[in-house]
């Protein structure tokens, strides 16, 4: 049962409100999620941070020069949206500006949630869970992001104030700096390794 992935099996009507919404999502959605991230946002292609995450191991790999040490990590998150809290995206969906009518919309679609299992002929349950949004649903890959964009949002914050330094990949002075780059549930994190510095990794 570790693996087990429930799929949505929902009537027409839950399909109908939850493609609308999501519809509507999707308009904003790239306002609202940083450009670190280039899964199912519009106008986004996923093979730009491809590339970007090659260039920059290509450069940490080139480096033979400085006193401080660089690091890459690619991360993917275990069973990502089985472990998405209700609480947590209510706070994100506050945190970004959405109205309360808006937010009981999406809370009803993710929170009336209930499964049954097919036993030897019987029907056992119903289960209602108590987190995690369902594979299949219109309304889960942005509502994933959203979640997400909580860890881009730290992360940048960490940087600003001095705590961790991204990785450039470039020798020019001008170049922009990486410290993350994410796949929906897939991340590529990259970091300068300065000995005073180590204890902000602990963070995440």
């Amino acid at each position: 049962m570790r693996d087990l992935r429930p799929i949505a099996l929902c009537n027409v009507l839950y399909k109908i409100i939850a493609k609308c919404l999501a519809n509507r999502l999707k308009i904003i959605l790239p306002g609202l999620i940083s450009e670190n991230q280039s899964a199912f946002v519009p106008g986004s292609n996923i093979s730009d941070n491809v590339l970007v995450a090659f260039e920059a191991l290509h450069y940490m790999k080139r480096k033979q020069s400085g006193n401080d040490g660089v690091v890459a990590l690619k991360l993917d998150i275990s069973k990502a949206y089985d472990r998405v809290d209700w609480s947590y995206l209510r706070k994100r969906m506050i945190q970004m500006g959405f109205c309360e009518g808006w937010i009981k919309w999406i809370l009803l679609c993710v929170t009336t949630v209930h499964y049954k299992v097919c036993f030897n002929g019987v029907q056992l349950g119903p289960v209602t869970p108590k987190r995690g949004l369902r594979q299949g649903d219109p309304l889960s890959p942005y509502l994933f992001l959203l979640c997400v964009e909580g860890l881009s949002s730290a992360l940048k914050r960490a940087e600003r104030n001095g705590g961790l330094q991204g990785c450039k990949i470039s020798i020019s002075q001008s170049a922009p700096t990486i410290t993350h780059l994410l796949f929906a549930d897939d991340s590529f994190f990259s970091f300068v390794l300065v000995l005073m510095k180590r204890k902000e990794l602990k963070i995440f």
